[in-house]
């Protein structure tokens, strides 16, 4: 258990599978952390007044990309790994968010959330050919192994529907295939449909519900042009006193990591409140 952990962003396994990078408010508000797996060793990657989420190893293992508000608004910044040198990546000026890089680590994709220009985007490390792939609200990218690909979703919150796409990073076309699931009961601070590629790029896991309501991620295999429906089988999680926020899957696909939600209700009796003495 790494307690109060918070969303990733794309790989939040390191190259070398020994690694977890999150973000927790344990220490007062959203920063980010570095767990190993072996020694169980918990360290601080990053810290100050800032809003720091969505973390993701870069392929080589050696940076943490993540969104900040540092700046302002949030935006994609990147961080060597003994939390040095932390340098911004991208100016979108409102909200970007969810960044993944491809493997030969000549791009980052992520999701732009300025309301008058939203969409999936792409760009350099040092920060610029920013480019627009995919207009319109999405989420939750994440690059394809062979850095060929982009997964991301689209929620229809009006149909209660998720619907996951891909798109080619270096044109921008679409790929005829699409994974639609429906999400009701409707739970807050899960985002059904969120996607990661399986470690060899042949299939794609993502959460949703089972036919009892519970949140769980599921596996898809990949193949453009196909309906893979049929191929769909339970993963992980599907508990029945929690709700899954988020995962991660271990480079070798050994190893499923899971965000939690414990929800709790209760009946409390405010006493002394102004106005009602």
């Amino acid at each position: 258990v790494l307690h109060n952990s918070s969303d990733w962003g794309g790989k939040p396994y390191s190259p070398d599978g020994r690694s977890v990078v999150f973000s927790s408010n344990r220490s007062g508000n959203m920063d980010l952390f570095v767990f190993d797996i072996d020694s169980g060793e918990l360290r601080q990657l990053i810290e100050g007044p800032a809003q720091d989420w969505d973390p993701a190893f870069t392929p080589d293992g050696r940076e943490v990309l993540f969104s900040s508000d540092r700046s302002g608004n949030l935006e994609v910044w990147r961080v060597s790994v003994d939390g040095s040198d932390p340098r911004q990546v991208t100016t979108d000026g409102v909200s970007a968010e969810n960044p993944t890089m491809t493997p030969n680590g000549e791009w980052i994709a992520y999701y732009g959330g300025d309301p008058a220009k939203p969409g999936l985007y792409r760009i350099r490390p040092d920060g610029s050919d920013a480019r627009v792939l995919v207009e319109g609200f999405l989420t939750v990218p994440d690059v394809s192994p062979d850095g060929r690909y982009v997964v991301y979703a689209q929620i229809g919150l009006a149909e209660l529907e998720s619907t996951i796409r891909v798109v080619e990073v270096e044109s921008g076309e679409p790929l005829p295939f699409v994974i639609t699931l429906s999400f009701d009961p409707l739970a807050a601070n899960v985002t059904y449909g969120r996607s990661r590629w399986w470690p060899d790029g042949t299939a794609i896991a993502f959460l949703g519900l089972d036919e009892q309501g519970r949140t769980g991620v599921f596996l898809q295999d990949f193949s453009p042009g196909e309906d893979t429906t049929a191929s769909r089988r339970k993963l992980a999680g599907f508990y029945d006193d929690v709700i899954i926020e988020s995962f991660g899957i271990s480079p070798d696909g050994e190893r499923v990591t899971l965000a939690v939600l414990h929800q709790e209700s209760n009946l409390m009796v405010a006493e002394g409140v102004p106005g009602l003495e």
